[in-house]
């Protein structure tokens, strides 16, 4: 947290960032100009030059706005912050993040923290960064998004070791340049390592078969920080080429020189199915590919491509099983919270948000005493021979009640298997097993179902990728209860983005 304490490194970091800024506070930097109304601010500070023409007069006329366009590009100040913080704060240092005692933020989103949670100011601005470029790229929140479309990602921001540098991308990014822009911020990086059930299983499948990986040439499918990689080259691997579109790769390739793998490990930047591979063939393929809800970014796509083009006959893919389970879940409170609130907003109807609001899977933590419902493995995937038509699928499922309860939802999880290890190496991502970043996925149905003990539930849940974006998953569950009490029937369509 930022204080008044002169001479010290945080007093240091606020004058820093107050200059860099241009304002008398850092805290004025996050308040609205008094008098301003929000779109026109945006319209009027988001404009390139270059656009001053008919349709810049056309935005000014729509939004009142008399000043000349001048560029005042407002995420540029949003990243000479995140430029401070990154390089600058700590979490001991900066525990939450604030501008001053004053303003303090939480933050809280649809996913990962749909509770206003204090963040170290680090994770905070990571997490900023991601959601402005999401929102500079929606219509319904970027006014001026249909007629200026390229500047929605027209600022890049690239780190490197010694600079931050802002470039310009004329072409406008596709949703998998988001993706991979998305993987150069260090937080996802630091959330991933220190989860110790991933991190834990794949050094284990590594590490403790060294027999496996001995003299073979090992393939890294989204290497990251390198960490997969060094745990192959550390248990014997003749060589590992490692293999990531993300700018983290610019770091991993300092890390792996760090720690005396320069000449074991090689790294290559772009993406798999662009680069060219100092092999024609690989003995072994680890990557950890798996996203919410098991396929949501749908890395997996990018292994299986891998796996055809590279993998020897008799290779192995580590991990080469997944299954996906799904339950029934008591989730009332937070439903009620979550759903029900846009049915009465301070005395007016919401109903069109509460239908969006029903449409989006919900990433949380689930406690193992919320499961109603026994459990179901309605997927499973073998990583070696499974194709990438394989991943739409529509998959019956049957799950039966515990006891006599209420059901708000349905919850999935994944589980993962490396099978070629002497002894089988497994994790769960479930709501009994250690908590993981997967945590489990939650889609609320649009009733509240009485169960009692031994009703069945019987359904389909069909899984696609988003025509819009691929990345993105639309999942449909059509359902029916045969209860002692109860019959119903339904189908719940939701979009995971």
């Amino acid at each position: 947290m930022l204080n008044d304490n002169r001479g010290s490194k945080k007093m240091g970091l606020r004058d820093f960032a107050e200059e860099a800024l241009g304002k008398e506070s850092l805290k004025y930097a996050v308040v609205l100009p008094e008098g301003e109304d929000l779109k026109e601010w945006i319209a009027y500070h988001s404009l390139e030059p270059e656009y001053d023409n008919k349709m810049c007069k056309m935005i000014a006329k729509l939004y009142g706005i008399k000043n000349n366009f001048v560029v005042v590009d407002f995420y540029n100040h949003i990243s000479v912050l995140f430029y401070a913080v990154e390089h600058q704060c700590t979490e001991e240092a900066c525990p939450v993040m604030s501008a001053s005692l004053r303003f303090q933020y939480l933050w809280t989103d649809s996913k990962n923290h749909p509770k206003p949670t204090k963040l170290p100011a680090r994770k905070y601005i990571g997490l900023l960064m991601n959601w402005i470029s999401e929102q500079i790229n929606d219509i319904y929140v970027f006014p001026t998004h249909q007629v200026f479309s390229s500047y929605s990602n027209r600022l890049f921001i690239e780190m490197s070791s010694d600079n931050m540098q802002a470039t310009t991308n004329k072409k406008q990014m596709s949703s998998k340049d988001y993706y991979f822009d998305s993987y150069a911020h260090f937080g996802i990086h630091e959330e991933m390592l220190k989860d110790q059930v991933r991190t834990n299983s794949y050094r284990d499948a590594i590490m403790k078969n060294k027999h496996l990986f001995k003299d073979k040439i090992v393939l890294d499918v989204g290497c990251g920080t390198g960490i997969l990689s060094m745990f192959a080259a550390s248990a014997g691997a003749k060589h590992v080429i490692g293999v990531d579109m993300s700018n983290i790769i610019d770091k991993a390739k300092l890390i792996v020189q760090e720690n005396g793998f320069g000449d074991k490990i090689t790294l290559l930047k772009g993406k798999m199915e662009e680069i060219e591979m100092p092999y024609k063939q690989v003995d072994i393929i680890i990557s950890e590919w798996m996203g919410y809800f098991l396929l949501y970014e749908s890395m997996l796509d990018t292994v299986l491509y891998a796996r055809d083009k590279y993998l020897t006959e008799e290779g192995l893919v580590f991990p080469d099983k997944a299954t996906m389970v799904i339950a029934g879940i008591e989730d009332g409170q937070y439903k009620e919270k979550k759903i029900a609130f846009w049915e009465n907003v301070y005395g007016f109807k919401m109903t069109c948000i509460k239908e969006a609001a029903l449409s989006e899977p919900l990433v949380d933590v689930v406690e193992s005493d919320a499961i109603v419902t026994s459990s179901c493995v309605f997927r499973e995937i073998d990583i070696k021979t499974v194709r990438k038509e394989d991943l739409a699928f529509t998959a019956p499922f049957k799950i039966s009640g515990l006891q006599k309860d209420y059901m708000h939802a349905f919850i999935v999880w994944f589980d993962i298997w490396f099978s070629y290890c002497h002894k089988p190496v497994y994790f769960s991502t479930g709501p009994k097993a250690e908590y993981t970043h997967w945590k489990q996925t939650v889609l609320y149905t649009r009733d509240t179902l009485t169960i009692s003990k031994n009703d069945q539930i019987e359904g389909t849940l069909t899984c696609k990728p988003n025509n819009s974006n691929p990345r993105d998953l639309d999942i449909t569950i059509d359902y029916k209860l045969e209860g002692k009490d109860t019959k119903h029937s339904e189908t719940c369509n939701y979009t995971l983005c």
